[in-house]
């Protein structure tokens, strides 16, 4: 690292817990930054942006994507507003569609980067805080997610109606995310990187800067306008304020060549969405065109902003040359790559998966390009054409694109209300930079980040969640069978209920023991927890699961159904490595021998003989062991467990007058006996006593036996 501010910012990231604003003036190298980290930290990641383009270019998704907000505002209350306006808590929860690998991200999640927050609205932020909070049953804000918000106040602002912010108005202080409730709950801290890397000479730094906070100075307004020009030149970029001007400029500048128009036509494959293209799908160029690159080549031909000429095309293959006596290049489509976030299975890492592709030119016309687009490009020279500059932060933009105040041309000269910045940003800003100890502060979230870590341990809130989905799947698909496997669901969600329970208790104990500050007995403590968890979830969890797929393996219609129970069945056994594997403070916190290691688990997982699992009910029944008791410990319906002794009746392993009295066996023998050829159905409804079905056919499997005997 080249500077303090960066190295803590680094820090903070990868040894903390807490929530990171880290901004800096144009050129200070946050889009660096976030490349760097994201390749050194071991935490469960997910990159989101507010806009398409941003995401692609970041590697991430969009936010809507990614978290499955409305268009519409948000507003943090269930009161109800105009719903083609906003959106309430309610109807959030109600409208957000998350697909179960969606929530298995957002609970296996850790650091969460939002880059661009500039654009980022207060309400959307505190969305995606709801969001959060739900699918991973938490109440601390983002679902105990740490957040790193990344980009410039002084840039580009998030865009909000006038009717939207007549009802926001009265939930935030500001459209900007500092104003989220989730955010100033959630003890931030601020970190502003200072050293400019895009231009070298500081008085041009310092003259950016003054506009930046929004100095109208008379001075620095001649000094700037003394790069006023009355024409523009052709080989020179020119930024200005709309589209439609920038488009102008380069149609009619294309139009001036004599030279025939070439289409390029890009590729697209899966899922990649008009709004995020980086260029457009299908554009024209001309022999002569002026073009700039909008992304860096791997190995240097080229880079983001670089100005160059269309010489030649040949093929698939433009030659493109430059006026800084380089040589020419030959260029190539390049690829995009839309991704998703998804959960491996096996290590519970988040990992990207390309879900579709882009591959067109990494050109476009550069005649002129809006400030918009600019953002995060570097040029030597440029004219300005600003004469309606509209937004905040606009004119900061667009002059800090250039590398040097004698590579600036200007088109209009600026005026006093071309600086505009909002107030609400300056007090923010002068907020953060107030002297602040980083290094006092990162020792003690470093701390906190261990305690953090061993607490959450012991939170295991998702498999409630994994059992509903268990449980819906079984509801939803199957059929034959739904009651005696809900019964059976039932049974390790209530296993699970008590364990969510137990930890929690645990998660305060722990509290108490970091008060004490021993570390030994803080690892006594957890290697007894951990001895605990794992024996309860193996006893009263992972073997049943066993028996009960071997149970349900020889039935029809059952193939699905089983291959949930198994998915579920791999999360537990994840869940017992991972509390296996707890560290506190770099140290290993369980020595002993792992007894149920999912790689080696013959005793759990043995190939079981077609009609094992009668027999494990007939050996607990020889025990002495009740019907409902045998249903308790195999997790299994007491109907099951009924239906097994009708198998072992019918093969005489079992006396009937083990199975209900005497007396009441022979009153229904008897009257079976004077009817037999009722059914069961009327044997139930004839009879003068009540009966359950599974009586009546306990006696007429008896007397069927006796009958083959005779």
């Amino acid at each position: 690292m080249e500077n303090k501010e960066l190295q803590y910012a680094e820090d903070f990231v990868l040894s903390t817990h807490r929530n990171v604003f880290l901004t800096g003036k144009a050129g200070t190298g946050k889009t660096t930054f976030l490349k760097s980290v994201l390749k050194k930290t071991h935490k469960n990641s997910v990159i989101v942006a507010p806009t398409g383009v941003a995401a692609i270019n970041a590697g991430g998704v969009t936010i809507h994507s990614m978290f499955q907000l409305p268009t519409t505002a948000f507003i943090p209350t269930p009161d109800y507003v105009n719903p083609s306006l906003v959106t309430n808590t309610t109807e959030l929860a109600k409208t957000q569609k998350l697909r179960t690998d969606k929530r298995k991200v957002m609970q296996e999640l850790e650091l969460l980067v939002i880059d661009e927050i500039s654009m980022v609205r207060a309400d959307l932020l505190d969305a995606i805080d709801m969001t959060l909070r739900r699918v991973r049953r938490s109440p601390n804000p983002f679902g105990g997610v740490q957040v790193v918000a990344i980009g410039d106040l002084f840039q580009l602002s998030p865009v909000v109606k006038e009717d939207t912010w007549n009802i926001l108005g009265h939930f935030y202080k500001s459209p900007f995310f500092f104003s989220a409730h989730a955010w100033q709950k959630s003890n931030p801290i601020a970190i502003e990187l200072k050293n400019v890397y895009r231009q070298s000479d500081q008085t041009f730094v310092d003259l950016l800067n003054r506009v930046r906070n929004g100095v109208k100075s008379d001075e620095d307004l001649e000094v700037l306008n003394q790069q006023y020009v009355e024409n523009i030149e052709d080989d020179v970029i020119t930024l200005t304020t709309h589209n439609r001007k920038a488009d102008r400029i380069n149609q009619d500048q294309l139009a001036k060549l004599k030279t025939a128009p070439i289409t390029l036509q890009a590729k697209i494959s899966g899922r990649f969405y008009e709004s995020s293209y980086p260029v457009p799908e299908k554009f024209q160029l001309k022999i002569g065109a002026q073009i700039m690159f909008i992304r860096n080549h791997p190995e240097g031909l080229y880079f983001n902003g670089r100005i160059g000429k269309l010489v030649d095309k040949v093929d698939e293959f433009l030659k493109v040359e430059f006026n800084d006596g380089s040589n020419s290049i030959i260029v190539e489509r390049e690829e995009w790559k839309n991704t998703t976030f998804k959960v491996d299975e096996k290590t519970k890492e988040i990992l990207q998966e390309d879900i579709g592709s882009f591959l067109q030119y990494p050109v476009r016309l550069a005649w002129a390009v809006t400030v918009h687009k600019s953002q995060g490009l570097t040029f030597d020279k440029l004219q300005l054409d600003l004469e309606n500059s509209f937004a905040a932060g606009q004119l900061y933009v667009a002059l800090s694109r250039c590398r040097s105040l004698e590579g600036l041309k200007l088109l209009s000269k600026i005026r006093p209300d071309n600086i505009i910045v909002d107030k609400r940003i300056l007090d923010y800003h002068h907020s953060i930079n107030e002297e602040y100890n980083f290094e006092e502060d990162l020792k003690v979230a470093k701390e906190k980040y261990q305690k953090h870590l061993l607490k959450a341990s012991f939170n295991f809130h998702k498999y409630l969640d994994y059992i509903k989905s268990w449980q819906s799947f079984v509801v939803e698909k199957q059929d034959d069978y739904a009651m005696e496997i809900l019964t059976f669901i039932k049974g390790i969600k209530t296993v699970f209920q008590n364990t969510v329970k137990t930890g929690e208790k645990f998660q305060w104990q722990l509290e108490s023991l970091f008060e004490e500050n021993s570390k030994a007995i803080i690892k006594d403590r957890v290697d007894k927890a951990i001895r605990y968890f794992s024996d309860e979830i193996n006893a009263k969890v992972l073997l049943p699961i066993e028996s009960h797929i071997e149970e349900y393996r020889v039935k029809k219609g059952t193939r699905k159904y089983l291959n949930q129970t198994r998915t579920f069945g791999d999360e537990c056994w994840h869940l017992m490595e991972k509390i296996y594997n707890i560290s506190y403070k770099g140290e290993k916190v369980f020595t002993g021998i792992k007894k149920y290691k999912p790689d080696n688990s013959s005793a759990i997982k043995k190939k079981y003989e077609k009609g094992d699992t009668y027999k494990q009910t007939l050996e607990l029944f020889e025990q002495g062991k009740t019907i409902e008791e045998i249903a308790c410990l195999r997790f299994l319906s007491k109907g099951t467990i009924e239906s097994h002794m009708l198998k072992h009746l019918k093969n005489g392993a079992v006396d009937i007058n083990k199975l209900m009295p005497n007396a009441r066996y022979q009153k229904i023998r008897k009257f079976a006996l004077k009817n037999p050829n009722k059914s069961v159905s009327e044997l139930v409804h004839d009879i003068d006593i009540s009966i359950d079905y599974i009586e009546a056919r306990w006696v007429k499997a008896t007397l069927q036996l006796e009958k083959e005997s005779d």
